[in-house]
């Protein structure tokens, strides 16, 4: 559970880690699961025609591809349960243990309420999450605080991090909705910090399938990734 500690005008929210936090010896074994995943998704789904589609290490094409096959995969977790089950690319155990928890995967959108190198502390409509950094850090693509993000979660190693992609929706509150943000802050932060993997399944397991990006931003996430696969 979080701490909130109240300073005037400010808070201090204390998040502490169930388990260590991921370090560099997490970062191959995460992305080889994550790009493997992807290929065996693509071949089920249909999406691009790269034969290597992933989002880290790859070049610029596969890693394009990857985030248009990765934006279908986490609206049909059934995929994800297959991969396991069957396990068609006879990967080791350790590896299919690392992709069963993505089932649970939450893409939604977030008010980044802060961002630093190793986390960033999000905000969606009725809870607060923190996601830690993986390969690179957390706040690369912040450009300011607050603003509005496409986001996908995802359990690993008992804490959350993302899936790589950050799909920039808003960089321009005005004063009112940066007030309406620290006040959404503190009432959501006392609710508690959704920060560990139980935590996001928990949460996850409760919602409704299907998409889970709010109708009002809905149209522009899909406008943005239709222009952006004419493209490829």
């Amino acid at each position: 559970m979080s701490i909130c500690i109240d300073c005037g005008k400010h808070r201090i929210v204390l998040i502490p880690s169930e388990g260590e936090p991921p370090g560099p010896d997490d970062v191959a074994p995460f992305y080889t699961a994550l790009n493997r995943l992807l290929g065996y998704a693509n071949e089920r789904l249909r999406v691009v025609d790269e034969k290597h589609p992933a989002l880290c290490g790859q070049s610029r094409a596969a890693g394009e591809a990857g985030a248009l096959v990765s934006e279908r995969l986490w609206l049909n977790p059934w995929v994800i349960e297959e991969y396991v089950e069957k396990n068609p690319l006879k990967i080791h155990d350790a590896e299919l243990e690392i992709v069963a928890p993505w089932r649970f995967a939450y893409r939604g959108v977030f008010v980044v309420a802060r961002a630093a190198p190793d986390h960033l502390l999000l905000l969606n409509q009725d809870r607060a999450f923190c996601a830690r950094s993986i390969g690179f850090p957390a706040d690369e693509a912040v450009r300011v605080v607050p603003c509005i993000a496409v986001l996908t979660l995802l359990p690993f190693k008992g804490g959350i991090v993302t899936d790589s992609k950050y799909l920039r929706l808003c960089d321009d509150l005005s004063a009112s909705d940066a007030a309406d943000v620290r006040e959404a802050a503190r009432r959501l932060t006392d609710l508690g910090v959704i920060a560990s993997a139980a935590e996001l399944i928990e949460y996850v397991s409760e919602l409704p399938d299907g998409d889970h990006v709010p109708e009002v931003w809905r149209g522009i996430v899909e406008e943005t990734y239709a222009a952006f696969k004419e493209e490829h």
